[in-house]
């Protein structure tokens, strides 16, 4: 209901109430007179009308003009001030209040006007404040990105949440190479999900880690893992957190690296290197057959050594191409029932675990090592028919040996030097994961 229809209606109700008492107390009044003094009521009526219609009209007029004045000088305003008020506020804050009325409603006004000024200087402060911050955040921004655009590797940085807020070049080349143009899903950009590239479990293994280590106050809080991509490439991923003042993680940095030529290198060197030590073995063998007797103990032990110095050679071209991960300390218990949970649910493999130490621990990639040995059990099931096999961790000094054993079904050691050489989906081989690992095979 609007304010001036409340008054007038309120004005009307209190004229009608008034009427009515009015002639309430004159009907009383007439009431009490006897009939001589109503006769002298009705005679002067008669004779002076004019006089008594003026009376009315005056009072009438009067009232009007009373009614009038209340209205222009307490009404009208209150209702001009809530409407130019909320114009000040809402759209136009350059506007001020011109209404006149009674001193309550002029110091009301001014009021206004001056809280009016006061807001008008702090939003152009404030704004001005707002384009101030957003000019040094576009050249930051600006500067970081020509830094992105500059680095050998590619940088995605995200928030808390996984969207991505900056990306350099490398980065889209490596998710978008030899990729459909129609596969929107893997679409790097700005508020996309990092989860849509790469495994969302990988991440959130990865801030682990990466809270583990801030706990600690660790100088390296960093982590880094291998993954495949939907190109089917390999790359290589490192973690790092963006902290607050009170280091407290606010997004991460993703680096990424792509490893699959040199993985394909080293898998082509680990070949060329066997092949040559078989080949070596071979002529070996050769010479052994065909050699004097007489000079046969000199020789052998020479060519003897020529194995064991290849291998040696060996190792050392594998580590220095060898792709190199950070390694996580874990604990060995924790580790081995993750694997058992995980083959009894992914292949219907059971695991039992004997003479196990709460208390030790081991360096490894979690990822890659659990894939591995996931890839070794599946692998030994499908070749001697078996689903369950036994596992012993033992600790001497500070190495940790892992025996497993089965009940049935003999293999031979050929078939299982095989596996060594085979890849783990998109993975490396498993030679290469185990080597990363700082790990050995043996049969």
């Amino acid at each position: 209901m609007k304010q001036t229809n409340r008054f007038w209606k309120f004005a009307f109700f209190t004229l009608v109430t008034t009427m009515v008492i009015i002639g309430s107390i004159l009907f009383f009044f007439f009431e009490a007179l006897n009939q001589e003094q109503v006769m002298a009521i009705l005679s002067i009526e008669k004779e002076h009308p004019l006089y008594i219609f003026g009376i009315f009209f005056i009072c009438a007029g009067v009232v009007f003009i009373g009614l009038q004045i209340i209205f222009q000088l307490y009404i009208k305003p209150v209702k001009k001030i809530s409407a130019e008020a909320s114009l000040i506020y809402s759209s136009n804050p350059s506007h001020r209040l011109t209404i006149t009325g009674n001193k309550d409603i002029n110091n009301l006004t001014s009021v206004i006007n001056d809280f009016a000024d006061m807001f008008e200087n702090l939003n152009k402060n404030i704004t001005q404040q707002i384009l101030i911050a957003r000019n040094e955040t576009e050249k930051e921004r600006n500067l970081l990105a020509a830094i992105m655009a500059e680095l050998p590797q590619g940088v995605i940085i995200c928030n808390k949440s996984g969207r991505i807020l900056l990306f350099n070049s490398l980065a889209k080349e490596i998710f978008t190479r030899d990729s459909l143009a129609t596969r929107t899903e893997y679409f790097i950009g700005l508020g996309r999900s990092i989860f849509h590239l790469i495994d969302k479990t990988l991440i959130a293994h990865a801030m682990e880690e990466i809270e583990e280590h801030l706990k600690k106050q660790r100088q390296s809080v960093a982590s880094c893992f291998i993954t495949p991509i939907h190109t089917d490439h390999l790359i290589s991923v490192e973690t790092i957190p963006v902290l607050d003042q009170e280091r407290v993680m606010t997004g991460f940095i993703l680096t990424f690296q792509d490893v699959t030529e040199d993985i394909k290198q080293y898998d082509k060197t680990h070949e060329n290197l066997s092949a040559l030590k078989k080949d070596l073995d071979s002529h070996l063998d050769l010479v052994n057959k065909i050699l004097d007797p007489t000079r046969q103990d000199q020789l052998i032990k020479k060519l003897g050594s020529l194995p064991h110095r290849l291998e040696h050679l060996t190792d050392s071209v594998l580590d220095v191409i060898l792709t190199k991960v950070p390694l996580t300390k874990l604990f060995l218990l924790d580790f081995l029932y993750s694997l058992k949970q995980k083959l009894d649910s992914r292949h219907g493999i059971k695991l039992n675990i004997n003479r196990q130490s709460e208390n030790n621990r081991m360096l490894a990639d979690t990822y890659s090592f659990t894939a591995a040995l996931i890839f070794l059990f599946k692998s030994l099931s499908d070749i001697c028919h078996e689903t369950g096999f036994d596992i012993c961790a033992i600790k001497k000094n500070d190495t940790v040996i892992f025996e497993i054993t089965w009940q049935n079904n003999p293999v031979k050691k050929d078939r299982i030097e095989t596996l060594l050489s085979k890849r783990i989906n998109a993975l490396p081989s498993l030679f290469y994961i185990l080597k990363q690992n700082k790990a050995l095979f043996h049969i």
